[in-house]
């Protein structure tokens, strides 16, 4: 039997997919001064991986959209709401998680941070009216995020000489 291909409980032939993919990194910007280096980070990161991205409404203001890969789909709170109007209908932060393997948030604003790190009291009470935003929306339902800070002290992944 060896070198056949698995077989499953019904007895049928299952095909393996013996190509390996890329890994599949969801980016993320958060309204930091240091978004203005996103794009170049979206280039590297998909030097070697599929990547699409997020941006907070506060980070728009630093991306430059033109420099970003062509490849490179990104998103924003807009395409959250838009893409929803009835119940059963696909919501974009579970699509996106569904899709992806990490989630890298670079940079992460002070502000993000703290919304964030109180996920799971969001989470365990009424949220009495407040919104997520599509990032925020992400990390509720990831289990590995990668986060870097991108604040004036901090641009380790960001910097470039």
């Amino acid at each position: 039997m060896a070198g056949s291909e698995p077989v499953s409980a019904e007895g049928e032939s299952m095909a393996v997919d013996a190509a390996p993919r890329k890994p599949r990194i969801l980016l993320a910007a958060s309204g930091s001064v240091a978004a203005v280096k996103f794009a170049n980070l979206c280039h590297c990161f998909s030097e070697w991986a599929d990547v699409r991205a997020v941006s907070s409404s506060g980070s728009l203001h630093f991306i430059d959209r033109a420099s970003m890969p062509k490849d490179v789909i990104l998103y924003t709170d807009e395409d959250e709401w838009s893409s929803w109007k009835k119940l059963g209908d696909s919501v974009l932060h579970i699509e996106l998680r569904k899709w992806a393997d990490i989630m890298v948030i670079a940079p992460l604003s002070a502000n993000t941070l703290g919304k964030v790190s109180s996920v799971n009291d969001m989470c365990s009470y009424p949220s009495f009216g407040i919104q997520f935003s599509l990032l925020e929306g992400c990390v509720t339902i990831y289990l590995h995020v990668l986060f870097e800070p991108g604040t004036t002290a901090s641009h380790s992944l960001l910097h470039q000489p």
